[in-house]
């Protein structure tokens, strides 16, 4: 009698999750650290926490927001599933907005930047730049980039 009901509460967990919706990384985030290459990958920012995360994975490239407060020191990300929205992000040493970059065989994290995103309440695009320090050497760098279409998962 217990594995039976054991079987049929598992059946009902893989079910909630196959017939659950999932959202993929999609769009294009392009970002280069320097004078180097750009680099695309795909992306998705989850919405489901806070603060809200944005991540994207390559092979060449690997790029990671923490989109902490706007500028106005409000978390605008409480807003973006409720539809059109533009904010800036201001990426500062101590705050919650948090940038880096990893491509050619290091990263470049960032302590001063602003990240200018708009939503649509599905998908996020925007650009983004800031200096920081080389995180193999604590040499300074720079990033920029821009990216659209990325899917909001919330």
């Amino acid at each position: 009698m217990r594995l039976v009901f054991l079987v049929l509460a598992l059946q009902g967990c893989v079910y909630d999750e196959l017939t659950a919706h999932h959202v993929e990384p999609g769009g294009a985030l392009h970002a280069a650290i320097g004078s180097g290459p750009m680099h695309t990958t795909t992306a998705i920012c989850d919405g489901h926490q806070d603060p809200a995360n944005l991540n994207g994975y390559a092979a060449d490239v690997i790029f990671g927001l923490v989109a902490g407060d706007d500028a106005a020191g409000s978390n605008a990300f409480t807003d973006l599933g409720k539809g059109a929205i533009t904010f800036d992000l201001p990426v500062v040493p101590m705050g919650r907005t948090q940038l880096s970059v990893h491509a050619e065989g290091s990263g470049c994290a960032v302590q001063t930047g602003t990240v200018h995103l708009v939503s649509d309440g599905n998908v996020l695009t925007g650009n983004f730049s800031g200096s920081g320090t080389r995180t193999d050497s604590g040499a300074p760098c720079s990033v920029a980039g821009d990216l659209s279409g990325i899917p909001l998962d919330r």
